[in-house]
């Protein structure tokens, strides 16, 4: 199995429910029989956190949080080298900040990236993509 990487709009959209759950659902399940973890920045989990708390509130984040940590998903830390990638990212390909780091982590664990927002593309094909529309 390909390593992937979770930008937070997928993460998102699979813990509130919205029409990628499925999608999501077997690339987890496929994950999950591979014994081999999803990646996500905690940059990126973070921003997930923040999206859930304002839509829905604290109470619904932190429960919708706690159903994450039963998924196969592997938080990555930032580390320096990572943040400079990052910011790199940033200069070049005029990515949002904390979308950077979807990207840095992506390239850095040569896997692919899942997400639905198009501004990734500006990064080219140096980045795989498994979009979800």
């Amino acid at each position: 199995m390909k390593s992937y990487v979770l930008d937070a709009n997928v993460l998102y959209g699979y813990l509130a429910g919205e029409s990628k759950k499925k999608r999501v659902g077997e690339l987890f399940k496929k994950a999950s029989r591979a014994d081999r973890p999803v990646f996500m920045s905690v940059v990126n989990w973070g921003e997930v956190a923040y999206l859930i708390w304002r839509a829905k509130g604290e109470s619904t984040a932190r429960r919708l949080l706690a159903d994450a940590d039963k998924l196969p998903l592997q938080l990555e830390p930032v580390l320096r080298e990572d943040a400079l990638a990052a910011a790199q990212l940033k200069v070049v390909h005029n990515l949002p900040y904390a979308d950077s780091f979807a990207a840095a982590l992506a390239l850095r664990e040569h896997a692919i990236l899942v997400t639905a927002d198009p501004h990734f593309e500006r990064v080219g094909k140096r980045l795989q993509i498994l979009w979800l529309n």
